[in-house]
């Protein structure tokens, strides 16, 4: 027998209605994980899934509908932590330890009654405690009022005092560093009166005391703080503790510097000249750092204190990805006539540009310009004078004409780069050597895009690096710590017109998002509090490996970072 089953209208419309839920659910988690620009077109109603407008948010060029044709980088960037500078100074308050050291009372007793006689015998003790190393010169001092036989005091079993006296002060008892501990009893007794077995000797003693120079520590430790954030340490190269002590080394004992328990000096500090204490990164903290100081004997004034941070230079992401050289066509690139690029343009005169001048071997040419526009590219050098700056061949030699008198010995030439020396009267835009006698110095080994004076320069911008050709150096041969160049270097690739490159950002949440962005050298900037940031950056692709190079301005946090070509 077949049981037929019977389903009540109300059960239909439940189950009817989870499924609806349940499929609602699949279409918002599909929309959750579409590219920002595909969830924006089918939010719009505009286009189909996979289509972008070809500006797009901070985008330039492109017009109608786009879709993505390949994924060329896809990335979970993560937050970036902006560094303002490759030092950090962190001024401290002026502090003073020090020690004071005056007489004191370290104890006294008011009366002192000793006797001795044949049946009688009464001696009396007073105990003190004392610290060597704080209590100095100890003195027992007292008065006697009445007094017969002998007196003897002891320090700890030692006698220290012998005497009779009948009245007045007692003389000064210096109690022996060599006798005294922590804890001490001196001891009063009188002498017998012998064979007088009917008399007594006895001592009324008032006003006894132990005095002593008393040094006083209550001010001989002083402590500073610090905070030192996370950033900075993970980026940091090396750290100093920097002070002007006012002190006199005469007066002074052990003088200590800590840092978070770890000692950084013991001893004397060198008084009115700045001193510097190296610390070791790893004893810095993320948060509050305490310097302590301390003092033994004396006083120092710790002033100006400052402590000094040194970074590596920034370590900011780098991003590399790949493009086909089938997305690209080739362009033409003229060269620039006086750029000293290693190229001579055709038509550029020798005069007017250092590599048509020097395409030839035997030529000379001259950095700066010459009183005789024919005298700036030369095959012989005749007069070294026409050249302020020095001839100098394709090396960067200078004649040997210039360098050696007629009697074949060596001279100075201003202009010469290779001889380590500064002529006298010799400009320090003329001669590396008098750029380099401030060691601070940077040098261009050519005529910078700015002229004469962008030659030596103490500093350089972080904007300024790409005014050299050739790269500034120090006299140590380092270069400076410079941004990515903001000039970008066309290779010559164009992306074919039926292609857009598009560069998007997603962040987590709206706050203030400020950053720069190199592409290959090209620099935009991002200032946006929206959660989404795109921008079309055909003008800066190239086929082989592209870079971009992201830089905060404040601290920034990147869920992901696509790079798409549309089509």
């Amino acid at each position: 027998m077949v049981r037929k089953t019977h389903y009540r209208k109300g059960q239909t419309g439940a189950n009817a209605g989870i499924l609806l839920i349940v499929i609602t659910v699949l279409i918002i988690l599909y929309m959750l994980f579409l590219p920002p620009a595909d969830r924006e077109v089918l939010l719009s109603g505009s286009g189909t899934p996979g289509s972008v407008n070809g500006g797009g948010t901070g985008g330039t060029g492109g017009t109608g509908t786009l879709s993505t044709a390949a994924y060329f980088l896809s990335q979970k960037v993560g937050t970036i932590y902006y560094q303002s500078d490759t030092e950090k100074d962190i001024d401290m308050q002026t502090l003073t330890v020090n020690t004071a050291t005056k007489g004191q009372i370290l104890k006294q007793k008011s009366t002192v009654y000793v006797k001795n006689s044949v049946f009688q015998d009464i001696s009396e003790t007073m105990d003190f405690a004392t610290n060597p190393n704080l209590e100095k010169n100890l003195i027992l001092s007292f008065n006697i009022n009445k007094g017969e036989g002998a007196l003897s005091v002891y320090l700890n079993g030692k006698l220290v005092y012998r005497g009779e006296t009948t009245s007045g002060n007692s003389p000064p008892i210096y109690l022996e560093a060599s006798l005294l501990h922590e804890n001490n009893t001196l001891t009063f007794e009188v002498s017998s009166p012998g064979i007088a077995f009917w008399n007594y000797n006895e001592y009324t003693l008032s006003n006894v005391k132990i005095t002593g120079d008393v040094t006083d520590i209550s001010t001989s430790t002083g402590v500073q703080t610090f905070s030192v954030k996370s950033s900075d340490l993970g980026n940091l190269n090396s750290a100093r503790l920097r002070y002007l002590p006012d002190c006199k080394e005469t007066e002074m004992k052990n003088f200590e510097v800590d840092l978070n328990g770890q000692q950084l000096f013991r001893g004397t500090p060198d008084c009115g000249v700045y001193n510097y204490l190296n610390i070791n990164k790893n004893d810095l903290i993320a948060g509050s750092n305490r310097v302590n100081f301390k003092i033994e004997r004396g006083r120092v004034l710790a002033d100006r204190l400052q402590i000094q941070l040194l970074f590596d230079k920034p370590n900011y992401p780098t991003y590399y990805f790949d493009m086909d050289t089938k997305y690209f066509t080739s362009k033409t690139i003229t060269p620039e006539c006086g750029k000293a690029d290693g190229i001579c343009p055709a038509g550029c005169s020798e005069l007017n540009d250092r590599d048509c001048c020097l395409a030839r071997s035997d030529n000379y040419w001259c950095p700066t310009i010459t009183d005789n526009y024919n005298d700036r590219c030369v095959s012989y050098v005749n007069d070294c004078a026409r050249c302020a700056s020095g001839y100098e061949d394709r090396s960067g030699n200078p004649p040997d004409k210039c360098v050696t008198n007629s009697a074949g010995a060596d001279v100075a030439y201003c202009g010469d780069d290779t001889d380590g020396i500064c002529p006298t009267g010799c400009s320090q835009y003329y001669d590396k050597d008098c750029c380099f006698e401030s060691s601070d110095n940077y040098w261009c080994s050519v005529l910078p895009v700015t002229g004469l004076q962008g030659i030596c320069k103490p500093s350089i911008g972080s904007n300024e690096c790409s005014l050299c050709p050739t790269g500034y150096k120090n006299s140590d041969g380092h270069t400076p710590s410079c941004k990515p160049q903001s000039t970008f270097e066309d290779n010559g690739d164009q992306l074919l017109s039926s292609y857009q490159v598009k560069i998007s950002f997603t962040f987590p949440n709206n706050d203030h998002k400020e950053f720069d962005v190199w592409v290959n050298g090209a620099k935009f900037s991002v200032n946006t509090l929206d959660s989404t940031y795109e921008k079309v950056i055909d003008e800066y692709v190239k086929s082989g490996t592209n870079s971009i190079y992201i830089e905060p301005q404040r601290d920034v946090t990147i869920t992901d970072m696509q790079v798409r070509l549309l089509k």
